[in-house]
């Protein structure tokens, strides 16, 4: 069995390899979804093990996913669905046509995963991620400055321990965007956190600990 290759992938080749793969999922997208109105383009991930999958959200996709909770009853209205799913990439109807766009980088950074490790290799990843998409705004691959400030750019990582989504979507987009997504995913109003639950051995009482800030 060959042995784990140690060290990093050459940041060059990972940036270049981004930019290779997000040119061919935008012509993708353009092609093939000509039709929709992208809101989003994401680089996501999950914890444990680094990888990336581009996402692309659209408002048509959006509107799917919303009709689908709201008929399950766990919104009460179109909007308010629309409203609390329109960051979730999980959600997007789209997700599997889209979670294999990324051949050329995971062809390249597969075999330095394992050694790297989570926050690792998603460090190494996010650099190189965002100085593609940095290089391929300059060149225009995304459209006119309008077309810009409705599509929001960013690199999210979900359940690991360092914030990926801010420092991407800041560095990504205009001023306007950014402060427009930020407020959109920032809780509002009275907040408690809760720790811990325990119940009574009567089972008549429930017990909680917690915190009224929001350590985030």
């Amino acid at each position: 069995m060959a042995a784990t290759p140690s060290g990093k992938p050459s940041p060059s080749k990972l940036r270049e390899a981004f930019k290779v793969d997000l040119r061919e999922l935008w012509q993708f997208v353009k092609k093939c979804h000509a039709e929709k109105m992208p809101y989003a383009l994401v680089l996501y991930g999950v914890e444990s093990y680094p990888q990336l999958f581009a996402q692309v959200l659209t408002e048509q996709s959006l509107t799917q996913v919303a009709k689908k909770y709201l008929e399950q009853g766990i919104y009460d209205t179109l909007e308010e669905a629309r409203e609390g799913l329109r960051w979730s990439v999980a959600d997007s109807p789209l997700f599997g046509e889209f979670e294999d766009k990324l051949p050329t980088v995971q062809s390249l950074f597969e075999p330095f995963a394992e050694s790297l490790g989570e926050i690792g290799g998603y460090d190494v990843l996010t650099k190189a991620a965002t100085n593609a998409l940095a290089a391929l705004l300059q060149e225009g691959l995304f459209g006119s400055e309008a077309e810009r400030e409705k599509l929001t750019i960013m690199i999210c990582v979900e359940d690991v321990q360092k914030d990926y989504t801010l420092p991407s979507a800041k560095k990504l987009n205009s001023n306007a965007v950014y402060e427009a997504y930020k407020k959109a995913i920032t809780p509002e109003g009275p907040f408690r956190l809760a720790r811990t639950v325990s119940r009574s051995p009567d089972g008549r009482s429930l017990y909680i600990t917690g915190s009224r800030r929001n350590p985030g």
